[in-house]
């Protein structure tokens, strides 16, 4: 786990712990930027 450090300091931090060791999403793919973006190549 490359963030270790951080997640400890969170969940020392009173960050939920389903936050704190919530697996990392790209933000493109999370917000379905990434499917607007592939819809407006076609288009063009």
């Amino acid at each position: 786990m490359r963030k270790h450090v951080i997640r400890s300091l969170a969940i020392d931090c009173d960050v939920p712990e389903i936050s704190a060791r919530k697996k990392k999403k790209a933000l493109q793919y999370g917000s379905q930027i990434h499917k607007a973006l592939l819809k407006s190549r076609k288009t063009s």
